[in-house]
């Protein structure tokens, strides 16, 4: 969840683990209540075990890359189509049913 987060740019490259719970909380909580907030940690743990992997994450196969900084940083700006798949909300539509 933490190395998700850093790359998708939601945590700064130099916040600890310790301090990220603070810090996406106070990002998250105006927008998602408490099953709000378990479905983003659900989804975005299960999404760095499927795709954003530790050494080699599958950019091409990803639903966020249309603002993710590291694949920007990596491949360069996301193109229109890579944008219109980019999920505008955190529901089951965007992410799929999880295995879980």
């Amino acid at each position: 969840m933490h190395r998700v987060a850093q790359r998708v740019g939601f945590l700064g490259p130099k916040v600890s683990v310790e301090k990220a719970h603070a810090v996406l909380l106070a990002l998250l909580t105006p927008a998602l209540d408490a099953e709000g907030l378990f479905n983003f940690h659900k989804h975005n743990y299960w999404h760095g075990q499927q795709i954003c992997f530790f050494l080699k994450p599958n950019c091409p196969r990803c639903p966020l890359k249309g603002f993710c900084s590291y694949y920007e940083e990596h491949f360069g700006p996301a193109t229109p189509g890579a944008l219109a798949a980019t999920p505008a909300a955190w529901d089951e539509a965007a992410w799929g049913k999880l295995p879980h």
